[in-house]
C-alpha cells in the first residue's frame, strides 16, 4: 500500500512556510509542498524525483546518511541537522524532523518530514560569538562606549564608541539627555534604577533599547556606576555601553525557531484536527480518532470536542483556547481525555489560528499526540530519582572494586583508539605502569600482525558489540601474550575487556597434539591388527594351495601342459606369499631371522638387481663408509626394503636421473650409535600433504593399478620391528631422501633363532603334525609323507596331549597360533615329558619374542623347505 497525501493535508502543507514531504518504504518522495519545491528550484515533478543526498554539504554527507538510515530503522521520530545547497547556490542550515506513517492496521507505509531553516540563527550565533569575543577584547582595552550624565540625566561626556553606538555626534549628544534616546517602553524600568543610583550611589547593570539618530532601535548592555567627588558629592553617573543588538535578535530568532521546531516535532505523524471557527464544526484525522477512541471524524461540533476532554481538565482547556483567541493565536496544552470505553489518556495538543482579511480568527489547525506513556514514565522517573543517588553510590563502589581487583585487562578507548583509562593489573599483565599506557594508542601494544584485525573490529564496534576477538599483546620484555577481547561502545567511547589465554591456549594445543597423535597411533594400530589378521588367514589359505601344487609338481602329475599350469600357479602363489610378507612387515608381525649383517657386501650383491630394475636412464651410486659396523637385521627383508625404495625412486624419475644409496655411522645426542642407510633420488619430490601420508598403508600417488601403497609402509614396519626408525625428506622438484636408522650389531641381543637352511634327509620315523586348519594340516602331512615319513595328525594342542606318550614320535611339527593352547605352550608341555624331542614351529605370523629358542618355519612353505627343516632337526638329534 502506497502512502498518499489527502487534499486537506496538501492544502495545509502547501500553505506552510516550511518544506514538508512524504516518502514511501522505498524512500522515494510521494508528496512535497510548495516550500520544498521553492527550496530546490525547478518543478514539482523534479522535486519528487530529486535525491536530497546530492545537495548535502561534503562535511555532513556521511554522518547524515548514516543517521537517516539508523533513524528510519527505529520506526520512531528522528531529527537531522545539516547544511544543504539550495536553488540559489547558497548553503542553508536545515533542521528536519521525520515521523513514520502507519495505516489503520499498524502497517508501516513510509515517513513524513518537515524542515526548518536555521541559517539565520546559526549565522546570528556565529556573529554573536564573534561579537562577544570582540566585546571581551574591547573591555580589556577600554573600547566600550562610555556615556557620562549629570544628576538630571543630561550627557556631559561621551567617547567615540558611544557616538558610534547611538549614531549621534559628540556635540549632538551633549545637547541631549539619556531618556531622549531611550526607547519609550524601557523608560519606566530605567528611571527607578537611575534615581536610586543618584540618591544612594547604587550601581546597576541592565539591558535596554536606544533609538539611534537614524531611527533604528538597538539593544545595549549598560553597566552604570556613580562618580563622586572627594567630598562625597555626586559628580556624575557613568554608563559603560555595549551594543548587544545582534545577540538579542539572534535570541529572538532562536526562540521563534525553537517554538516552531517544537510544534513540528511533536506534530509530525500525529493526529490532526481542523476547526472552522465561523461555523463551529471541525474534523479529526484517522490518527486523532484512534487516540480519542471515536469512530467518526467529520462534522464534529465544539460540544463534541469538549465532551472528549476529561471533565476535571475542561476548565483549563477552555481557558487556554480563550487566551489563544484573544492573544497570539497559538495553542499548546497537555490534558486528559476520556475515551468512550472509559479509559483516561494524556494527550498533548498544539495548534495555530488563521485570520481573515479583517484580522479575525476564522480557522484553527493543530495536532494531537498521546503522551500517556511519557507522563507515566515521568511519574516513575520521579519516584526512581528519590532512591537513585544511593543506588548510584553503591554501584559506583562495586564497579571501582571490580576495576581494581579484576584479573582481566579493562580499558577505556576514545574514538581514535587512544587509551583513556586502564585498570591496575596492566603492570602485572604486560609490564607497563598505568601512567605509561594512558594516552597511548592501543595499537602500540599490539602484535604487528594483529593490528589490521583490530581496525576491522573497531569499525564494527561503532555499531555493535564486539565479542571473542583474538589479538596478541607484546609485553615490555618483548614476550607475546595471547588475549581474547570483548568491547562495548558507549557515548563515543569503547569499554574493552581483555582476558589472558596464553597458558590456556598452550594447554589446548598440547592436548590437541596429544589427541591427534593418539588418533594416528590408534588408527595405525587398528590397521596393523586388521592387516596382520588378514595376512595370517591368507597364509593359511595359501599353505594348502602351495603344498598341493608342490606335491603335484614333485610327483610329475600330467603332461607338459599340466606342468606349465602347475608352475604358473606356483609362481602366482609365490607372488601372493610376497604380498603377505609385505602386509606382515607393515603390521610388524613377520617372523624375522635377525643376525649381524654387513652392509657393504649386501649392497654390492644388490647392485646388479638394482641396475636392471632402474633401467639405463638412471645412474646408480653406492657409497658405504669404510669400516662400517654391522647392523642387526634380516638380510632378505632388508634387501626387499632397499629394492622397494629403489622402485619408488625410479617411478619418481620418469625422465631419468641419479639414485644414491649410502650408509654411514652416526651418534645421536643421547650417545647411542646408529647406522644411517639412505636412498636418495633427484626426482619429482612430494608436497607437504603427500609427504604427511607417505607411510600410510594403501596410500599411493602412482595412480590406479601402479602400486599397492604398501611399499613404504612395509619399510617403515620392518625398520620399527628391528628397533630403528625411518625419516623422509622431500620437496616438490627437489627429490626425496628416505633414511633408515638401524641399530648396530653390538646394540641388540643375539638372533632369535638360527635359520633353517641345512639339507634334510628323508627316512623312516613318525612325525606328529598339529594344526587347527584341516586343509593346512593335510597339506603339511602329505608333504612329509612324500619325503618317506610316517605321519600322525592332531587338530589342536589339546588333542595332541591327549595322545599320552610321545615316545613313538621322532619329531613334532606344530602351528603356532591355534585356539586355546598355542604351539609354544604345547612345546613346553611336550618337553616336560621328552626334553630332547625336536619340535618345529610353523607360523603365518607371530611375535618373534614368543618363539624363544625354538626353530621355526614361515607359512606357506614348499616341500623342500619343510623337508630341509625337519631333516636338520633330526640330524641335530642324532
Amino acid at each position: 500500500m502506497l502512502v498518499t497525501a489527502p487534499d486537506e493535508f496538501r492544502m495545509i502543507a502547501d500553505s506552510a512556510p516550511l518544506p514538508i514531504w512524504l516518502t514511501g518504504l522505498d524512500r522515494r518522495r510521494r508528496f512535497v509542498n510548495q516550500a520544498y519545491v521553492k527550496l530546490l528550484g525547478g518543478s514539482y515533478e523534479e522535486a519528487l524525483e530529486f535525491d536530497w543526498r546530492s545537495i548535502l554539504h561534503p562535511a555532513d554527507h556521511d554522518r547524515i546518511v548514516a543517521e537517516s538510515i539508523a533513524g528510519e530503522a527505529t520506526l520512531k521520530p528522528f531529527t537531522l541537522e545539516a547544511r544543504y545547497r539550495v536553488a540559489d547556490g547558497s548553503w542553508r542550515w536545515l533542521h528536519s524532523v521525520s515521523q513514520p506513517l502507519f495505516d489503520a492496521d499498524g502497517v508501516h507505509l513510509g515517513f513524513e518530514g518537515v524542515a526548518f531553516d536555521l541559517t539565520a540563527m546559526k549565522e546570528a550565533q556565529r556573529e554573536l560569538e564573534a561579537r562577544e569575543r570582540r566585546f571581551s577584547a574591547y573591555v580589556n582595552q577600554t573600547a566600550a562606549g562610555f556615556g557620562e550624565v549629570d544628576a538630571t540625566g543630561r550627557f556631559s561626556r561621551v567617547n567615540d564608541r558611544f557616538c558610534e553606538i547611538t549614531g549621534y555626534s559628540r556635540e549632538e549628544l551633549l545637547e541631549r539627555t539619556m531618556l531622549s534616546i531611550t526607547h519609550p517602553d524601557d523608560v519606566a524600568r530605567n528611571v527607578p534604577l537611575f534615581e536610586a543610583a543618584v540618591a544612594h550611589g547604587t550601581p546597576y547593570v541592565h539591558e535596554k533599547r536606544y533609538i539611534r539618530k537614524d531611527g533604528a532601535i538597538i539593544w545595549v548592555n549598560n553597566s552604570v556606576s556613580v562618580i563622586t567627588e572627594t567630598d562625597g558629592e555626586l559628580s556624575g553617573v557613568l554608563a559603560v555601553s555595549i551594543d548587544v543588538t545582534a545577540r538579542r535578535e539572534a535570541e529572538a530568532d532562536l526562540r521563534k525557531a525553537e517554538q516552531r521546531l517544537r510544534l513540528a516535532t511533536e506534530g509530525a505523524g500525529i493526529g490532526t484536527w481542523d476547526w472552522n471557527l465561523r461555523e463551529g464544526v471541525g474534523t479529526w484525522s484517522s490518527q486523532a480518532q484512534r487516540i480519542l477512541g471515536v469512530e467518526r471524524g467529520e462534522n464534529i461540533s465544539l460540544e463534541e470536542r469538549m465532551n472528549a476532554v476529561y471533565p476535571p481538565d475542561r476548565p483549563a482547556v477552555t481557558a487556554a483556547l480563550g487566551k489563544s483567541l484573544s492573544g497570539s493565536g497559538e495553542f499548546a496544552l497537555e490534558y486528559r481525555i476520556q475515551r468512550p470505553d472509559g479509559a483516561i489518556r494524556w494527550v498533548a495538543s498544539h495548534g495555530v489560528m488563521e485570520r481573515d482579511e479583517a484580522g479575525r480568527y476564522v480557522r484553527a489547525l493543530g495536532t494531537l499526540r498521546d503522551v500517556t506513556t511519557r507522563r507515566d514514565a515521568q511519574e516513575r522517573l520521579e519516584q526512581l530519582n528519590r532512591t537513585l543517588e544511593s543506588k548510584v553510590a553503591e554501584r559506583t563502589r562495586e564497579r571501582d572494586a571490580m576495576w581494581r581487583l579484576s584479573r582481566d585487562l579493562l580499558l577505556v578507548l576514545d574514538a581514535r583508539r587512544r587509551i583513556v583509562a586502564i585498570n591496575p593489573i596492566v603492570e602485572e599483565a604486560i609490564g607497563y605502569s598505568s601512567e605509561e599506557v594512558v594516552g597511548q594508542p592501543f595499537e602500540r601494544f599490539l602484535h604487528p600482525d594483529d593490528r589490521p584485525l583490530l581496525g576491522q573490529a573497531t569499525r564494527r564496534g561503532r555499531r555493535e558489540r564486539i565479542t571473542d576477538i583474538d589479538a596478541r599483546l607484546v609485553t615490555r620484555d618483548g614476550n607475546v601474550r595471547q588475549f581474547v577481547w570483548n568491547a562495548t561502545p558507549e557515548a563515543g567511547l569503547a569499554y574493552v575487556n581483555g582476558r589472558d589465554v596464553t597458558e590456556e591456549r598452550a594447554r589446548q594445543e598440547e592436548l590437541f597434539a596429544a589427541q591427534e597423535a593418539l588418533r594416528q597411533a590408534q588408527k595405525l594400530e587398528a590397521i596393523g591388527q586388521l592387516t596382520g589378521g588378514v595376512a595370517h588367514d591368507f597364509n593359511n589359505l595359501l599353505s594348502p594351495i602351495i603344498g598341493g601344487l608342490d606335491i603335484l609338481r614333485r610327483r610329475g602329475v600330467g603332461g607338459e601342459r599340466e606342468h606349465r599350469l602347475i608352475e604358473g600357479a606356483l609362481q602366482s602363489a609365490e607372488r601372493a606369499k610376497l604380498l603377505v610378507q609385505r602386509l606382515l612387515a607393515f603390521a610388524r608381525r613377520q617372523p624375522l631371522q635377525v643376525r649381524a649383517v654387513t652392509l657393504a657386501p649386501l649392497l654390492e650383491e644388490l647392485r646388479g638387481l638394482l641396475t636392471s630394475t632402474l633401467g639405463p636412464q638412471i645412474e646408480l651410486s653406492i657409497l658405504v663408509a669404510p669400516g662400517l659396523d654391522s647392523v642387526m637385521a634380516d638380510a632378505n627383508q632388508l634387501e626387499m626394503a632397499i629394492l622397494n625404495l629403489a622402485v619408488n625412486a625410479r617411478d619418481a624419475m620418469p625422465d631419468g636421473g641419479h639414485l644414491r644409496v649410502s650408509a654411514q655411522r652416526v651418534v645421536a645426542a643421547s650417545g647411542t650409535a646408529f647406522i644411517e642407510l639412505a636412498v636418495s633420488d633427484d626426482g619429482l619430490g612430494m608436497d607437504e600433504e603427500t609427504l604427511s601420508r607417505a607411510v600410510e598403508p594403501f596410500f599411493s600417488s602412482k595412480g590406479v593399478g601402479k602400486g599397492t601403497g604398501l611399499g613404504l609402509s612395509m619399510v617403515e614396519g620392518l625398520t620399527a620391528q628391528l628397533g630403528g626408525s625411518l625419516h623422509i625428506d622431500s620437496r616438490p622438484g627437489g627429490g626425496t631422501t628416505v633414511t633408515l636408522c638401524l641399530p648396530v650389531a653390538g646394540g641388540v641381543s643375539a638372533p632369535l633363532a638360527p635359520p633353517l637352511a641345512s639339507p634334510g634327509a628323508g627316512g623312516k620315523g613318525c612325525i606328529l603334525v598339529v594344526d587347527d586348519e584341516p586343509l593346512v594340516r593335510m597339506g603339511t602331512a602329505e608333504l612329509l609323507r612324500d619325503e618317506g615319513y610316517e605321519v600322525d595328525e592332531a587338530e589342536s594342542a589339546e588333542a595332541a596331549l591327549a595322545l599320552g606318550s610321545f615316545d613313538r614320535f621322532a619329531c613334532v611339527v606344530t602351528d603356532y597360533l591355534m585356539p586355546g593352547m598355542n604351539g609354544v605352550e604345547l612345546a613346553a608341555r611336550i618337553q616336560l615329558a621328552r626334553p630332547a624331542l625336536p619340535i618345529l614351529l610353523l607360523s603365518g605370523y607371530a611375535d618373534p619374542g614368543a618363539f624363544s629358542a625354538l626353530p621355526y618355519l614361515s607359512k606357506p612353505c614348499f616341500g623342500d623347505d619343510l623337508a630341509r627343516a625337519v631333516g636338520t632337526l633330526l640330524a641335530d638329534k642324532a
